[in-house]
């Protein structure tokens, strides 16, 4: 009886760690990224020391190799490799990777920018009347909207999802910006600098916010 509860404890905590794995994103909405892999890690270990301690009462009530000890000796192992190989899909290293592509195609929109300024001597048609990037320019329009879909899709497993960069531009400036996946940040570029972690996007063709 001691055995089957142990056992019973070490699948619900497999159980719970494999809920956070999956559902990650879920978590991230009320959780601190560090926060969701310390429960993923803990729930997992906890998982493999009851099943250990399942196994070993097993083995003491009784000397016969049963399936009972197979599954018990699986259930183990199977943890143990989704805890190296499983970890929450949003926390971590995924999403600053993410964000380190949008930071480069926002470095491109910049690029693209000073172009359109030294053919055109103004900023105005980075932009469309949507205040996002102008897809429709005349030049480079499909650069522009090829650059935009990839930042939605970096997006697409944050809470951002769907959220497009904002663009403001005049004849002498610009910024635009776009949320990132880590934590709450945006990150922002005109014409004189690139900023990461700041705490909101672009509001005027003024540049950049600086808090």
């Amino acid at each position: 009886m001691k055995t089957n509860k142990f056992l019973i404890l070490c699948i619900v905590f497999v159980v719970i760690t494999a809920g956070i794995s999956f559902f990650g994103e879920f978590f991230r909405d009320f959780l601190d990224d560090n926060i969701i892999i310390l429960m993923f890690y803990v729930s997992g270990i906890t998982g493999v020391v009851l099943g250990v301690i399942a196994l070993r009462q097993h083995k003491r009530d009784s000397n016969k190799f049963s399936i009972y000890s197979v599954l018990l000796v699986t259930l183990i192992v199977a943890t143990i490799l989704f805890l190296i190989v499983m970890p929450p899909c949003q926390c971590g290293s995924r999403p600053r990777a993410r964000d380190a592509r949008i930071q480069s195609d926002l470095a491109q929109v910049r690029s693209i920018a000073g172009m359109i300024y030294d053919e055109e001597n103004s900023y105005m048609t980075l932009c469309d009347n949507l205040n996002t990037l102008n897809n429709e320019h005349s030049h480079y329009g499909s650069q522009l909207k090829t650059l935009e879909d990839d930042v939605v899709e970096m997006l697409k497993e944050s809470k951002r999802k769907g959220v497009k960069p904002v663009c403001f531009a005049s004849t002498d400036s610009y910024c635009v910006s776009t949320a990132l996946n880590y934590r709450e940040d945006y990150l922002c570029v005109d014409a004189s600098k690139i900023i990461s972690n700041i705490s909101k996007p672009c509001n005027s063709s003024d540049g950049c916010p600086t808090k």
